[in-house]
């Protein structure tokens, strides 16, 4: 009995097995596949967000500059002093050169360190020290050339330091030295102006122009001449013709039209203004302060107003 009831028992769950993939197998002949639905349907069209590409790294142009940088020669520092010394006057750091050319030890007794201490102290407006080390340095000079420069720094350190008589007998027998003065004839007229000493700055022009016509200093010399000679207008018309001469250097030309926007600017505003605009185009690199200066107002919060008479007690910050 218990033999026939198992294989009974086996024989119904074969049965409902049977029964069941039937079924199953019935519903997917009727239902259709989701492969065949996907076919039927409408292809519908997705919208992607596109992302936008990150932006390109902004690139700076820096390949011509290198190439310029490498074709400079590059400046090797000499390790001994007296070299260094003179290549940080030659950049114009005239305390650091002077540090360093005191700091050797034992000092030399050659003319070449007086003549750079004497100039170093001049750079850094030192004019007591520039005037003694400049006569230490005359003293060991060997040629006229060495002796024109030591003369030229003291005389220059003399005028500086407002002593005229002492700078224009340095200066003058600089002068004697050599055929090409320039600096020395520069110097000397430089002090005629500050004493205004019209009648010998005026002899001493006419000699320097016909020595040295190209040099444009001489011309800017005697549109000064021209001003202590209170002859404003001759002096107006002889800057401008200096600004308009392309054969000076731009710098004596800036220098002039400036000189010329100053005059102007104490008759009329509106001219020293035209001067000074064209100045700025002509000239941005050096511009007109003096001009700029004349025709701008005392008090930027107040352009319309002068400012005149005004009493001011001594030492009360003016």
């Amino acid at each position: 009995m218990m033999k026939i009831s198992a294989v009974c028992l086996v024989m119904a769950l074969a049965v409902t097995a049977c029964q069941h993939t039937e079924s199953t197998s019935r519903k997917s002949q009727n239902e259709p596949s989701v492969k065949a639905v996907q076919k039927d349907l409408p292809e519908k069209k997705v919208s992607v967000m596109k992302k936008n590409p990150p932006p390109e790294p902004v690139r700076i142009m820096v390949a011509e500059k290198v190439k310029q940088a490498s074709a400079e020669p590059e400046i090797k520092i000499p390790s001994d002093p007296v070299e260094k010394a003179a290549l940080y006057i030659k950049a114009g750091y005239g305390k650091s050169a002077a540090k360093i050319l005191r700091g050797i030890k034992p000092r030399p007794e050659t003319y070449q360190y007086f003549q750079l201490l004497a100039e170093s102290c001049y750079l850094s407006r030192d004019y007591s020290c520039a005037s003694r080390e400049a006569q230490k340095a005359f003293k060991l000079a060997d040629t006229d050339i060495k002796k024109y420069n030591s003369l030229i720094i003291a005389g220059r350190a003399y005028k500086e330091k407002r002593h005229f008589r002492k700078a224009l007998t340095v200066l003058n027998s600089g002068c004697k030295l050599i055929k090409e003065n320039v600096d020395c004839r520069i110097s000397r007229v430089q002090i005629y102006i500050l004493l205004k000493s019209k009648d010998v700055l005026e002899k001493e022009l006419k000699v320097c122009i016909s020595d040295f016509p190209a040099r444009g200093e001489f011309q800017l010399f005697q549109g000064d001449l021209l001003i202590l000679q209170r002859k404003i207008d001759s002096a107006v018309s002889h800057l401008k013709k200096v600004s308009e001469n392309t054969s000076f250097a731009k710098w004596v030309r800036a220098r002039a039209l400036d000189s010329m926007g100053k005059l102007l600017g104490d008759r009329s505003r509106a001219d020293a203004a035209k001067v000074l605009e064209k100045c700025k185009k002509l000239f941005p690199a050096y511009g007109c302060v003096e001009t700029e200066l004349s025709i701008s107002p005392p008090d930027p919060r107040h352009p319309g107003r002068k400012i005149r008479d005004v009493k001011r007690k001594p030492g009360g910050g003016y």
